[in-house]
């Protein structure tokens, strides 16, 4: 029992250090077109320009000129995760950021945060 136990927790690292080490590159978006790429990646600078105050999906959408579901399906497709979860993704990686390069408190980072 524990080797699987300990077995399981590998193929979770492995799981997680292929996530990690995958984190900004964008697979292929077939389907998609060129300005609607371009869309996409003016949705995730706007997802990125504040962490603490997110938009949205209908605010996106708008934004970037895209409607809810092609903006779902679409973020999924260049970034490889859904969109609430790529924003989380970025704004664990701020917060770590924050606390290990900055030393900031985690006071300070979750007040920048939201």
């Amino acid at each position: 029992m524990a080797t699987l136990a300990g077995a399981e927790g590998k193929a979770k690292g492995l799981e997680l250090l292929v996530a990690f080490l995958t984190i900004g590159h964008e697979r292929p978006a077939t389907g998609l077109s060129r300005a609607e790429r371009d869309r996409l990646h003016h949705a995730r600078n706007r997802l990125l320009d504040d962490l603490a105050n997110p938009p949205t999906i209908a605010e996106l959408a708008r934004a970037c000129g895209l409607n809810a579901l092609k903006l779902k399906r679409g973020f999924k497709a260049l970034s490889g995760l859904p969109v609430h979860a790529f924003y989380q993704q970025e704004r664990m990686r701020a917060a770590r950021r924050m606390l290990v390069e900055e030393g900031l408190s985690v006071t300070e980072t979750g007040s920048r945060l939201g």
